[in-house]
């Protein structure tokens, strides 16, 4: 006999006939959300209001098609270019964020143009893209960490096209990419890249 869930059960009652309007279960998945955001958060703030620039990293590359090997790089750059006593990411911040990443489909259509171009944003201009393209607001320290990551030449050139593939992946909790169980490594990444490119 099948067991159901506790979440089910939660959903539509015991008899599983029960019912939910759309509102109720936009509540439901919203809060479950909040939910798995600050258990994600806590993994590194072990209690503290604060997780330091390389541990928000560590979240931002976390499920991405970026292997747990090949993460060093990233994370150098971030704590290379971290002063030291620099205040950290508060739960806030982190959940302002991964609201934009639910809507990474539309910042990426706002900064198509600036990827067909090859032309640099600054960190004004993408924090306004996100507000046009997704109507959230990025708080500018966490924009700072993230040019920290993907600013591999610390020239205030983002790179748009690993951006938006590391990201949708993590968005995806690497279930996109890692279906494709024949390709790994460099070949993962280009596929993911390229694939992110034709939506631009």
């Amino acid at each position: 006999m099948k067991q159901d869930t506790t979440i089910v059960i939660h959903l539509f009652g015991l008899s599983g006939r029960d019912s939910l309007s759309f509102d109720q279960f936009q509540i439901f998945y919203g809060n479950l959300q909040k939910e798995l955001i600050e258990i994600e958060f806590q993994e590194f703030s072990r209690g503290k209001e604060e997780i330091s620039a390389v541990d928000f990293a560590r979240l931002v590359l976390r499920y991405s098609i970026v292997q747990k090997n090949d993460q060093s790089p990233y994370l150098q750059r971030v704590f290379e270019r971290s002063p030291i006593g620099e205040k950290g990411v508060t739960l806030a911040q982190f959940e302002q964020f991964s609201m934009f990443l639910n809507n990474l489909e539309e910042f990426t259509k706002a900064v198509k143009l600036y990827t067909a171009a090859e032309l640099p944003v600054s960190r004004a201009e993408f924090i306004r893209a996100v507000k046009c393209s997704t109507g959230f607001e990025l708080d500018p320290f966490v924009v700072e960490i993230l040019y920290r990551i993907f600013d591999a030449n610390d020239d205030d050139r983002l790179s748009y096209s690993e951006f938006i593939a590391i990201m949708n992946d993590r968005l995806h909790r690497g279930f996109k990419s890692h279906t494709k169980a024949n390709l790994v490594g460099w070949e993962l990444f280009r596929d993911c890249v390229t694939n992110e490119l034709s939506l631009v």
